[in-house]
């Protein structure tokens, strides 16, 4: 889990790591924002490495505003490098239903 976080302006970035099957079919992840509070956030199912999920108002604070920056997630979506035997079959199942 990359729990790096970098500004720019009032908004708050933050890389969320899942792995493929997860990106296909979409979960729900825990993020901690900067102040460690979980939030929870939707991944939906097919989304695209690199895609960028706003959270309205979890950012740093606006300068003299009462309201807030948005916390943007990034999508990171995470290959296997080493798969076991069951899991290499699994996905050789997949890419032939796949074509």
């Amino acid at each position: 889990e990359d729990s790096k976080f970098w500004r720019e302006g009032d908004n708050l970035f933050v890389n969320a790591h899942i792995n493929v099957a997860e990106a296909t079919l979409g979960v729900k992840k825990g993020i901690q924002n900067i102040n460690e509070k979980e939030i929870i956030i939707d991944i939906p199912k097919g989304i695209d490495n690199g895609t960028i999920l706003k959270v309205k108002g979890k950012g740093f604070k606006k300068l003299n505003q009462n309201s807030f920056g948005d916390l943007l997630v990034i999508v990171k979506i995470d290959t296997p490098k080493k798969l076991s035997k069951h899991a290499e079959e699994l996905f050789k199942k997949l890419k032939e239903e796949l074509g």
